[in-house]
């Protein structure tokens, strides 16, 4: 399963896109990873923000780390871990 986002705002946290949200709302209040195609990765938090799902904590740590900035495109997969709860955006 992937999807795509564009990032809009320079905000210290990324809304996820609203097709891709319903499949990781577990998440909700919950850490989880992003991990980069280097296979680095990074904790972020998911929240609801504006009653929408964001990611927030960890988000200005790897946005700023991948130099990410207004326009660029992300893609996003989801992948469960076979022996766990963790869900990890790659």
């Amino acid at each position: 399963m992937s999807y795509f986002l564009v990032l809009i705002s320079d905000a210290s946290f990324q809304y996820i896109p609203s097709t891709f949200a319903w499949s990781v709302s577990h998440l909700t209040d919950q850490e989880t990873y992003l991990e980069d195609s280097s296979g680095q990765r990074w904790r972020v938090r998911v929240c609801k923000h504006d009653g929408r799902l964001a990611i927030k904590q960890g988000w200005p740590e790897f946005s700023a780390e991948h130099g990410l900035t207004l326009g660029n495109f992300l893609v996003l997969f989801k992948y469960l871990f076979k022996h766990g709860p963790k869900t990890l955006f790659k």
